[in-house]
């Protein structure tokens, strides 16, 4: 970088290097304000991709792997994101997805309407109860992690 530094210092290799990138022809879809990562498969545009993940999306990945829940209902969700991330809950029905967790929806507590409620990727609802990978077999409001909620009252 001291190298680099006194290169830069030379009004002279300024100058080299702003001729050069003038005289640089641009594709008609550029946009110097855009940065589409989708469109443009470089190396250093899937490094970016790979390490862009938004921050929310982690912690709230993280919160859904905390207690090993197979199912969360949708109301639930947005109480814990509200009050643990304070994150606005309308943001989930993006996010979710993202995580490939499934918006599905289902009857569980006596009630007679189905409510929504998602469901990790590998575990699938049948009759009010949620079933999963090694063994993983739980009535909907009985999972592990929903200790401070009550689901008959509070979905």
């Amino acid at each position: 970088m001291v190298e680099f530094h006194a290169w830069m210092d030379d009004e002279g290799n300024l100058a080299k290097v702003y001729r050069a990138l003038m005289q640089r022809d641009l594709p008609e879809d550029f946009n110097p304000k855009s940065l589409d990562t989708s469109t443009i498969d470089t190396l250093v545009m899937q490094q970016i991709r790979a390490t862009s993940q938004e921050t929310m999306l982690q912690q709230l990945e993280e919160l859904l792997e905390e207690d090993g829940r197979g199912a969360i209902p949708q109301k639930i969700l947005g109480l814990l994101v509200s009050e643990e991330l304070r994150m606005n809950p309308n943001r989930l029905s993006h996010m979710m997805p993202d995580l490939s967790w499934q918006l599905q929806k289902a009857k569980w507590g006596g009630k007679d309407y189905a409510r929504a409620i998602w469901v990790k990727p590998g575990y699938s609802l049948y009759r009010g109860k949620v079933t999963g990978p090694d063994g993983y077999d739980h009535p909907i409001d009985k999972q592990p992690g929903y200790s401070g909620f009550d689901l008959l009252k509070v979905a």
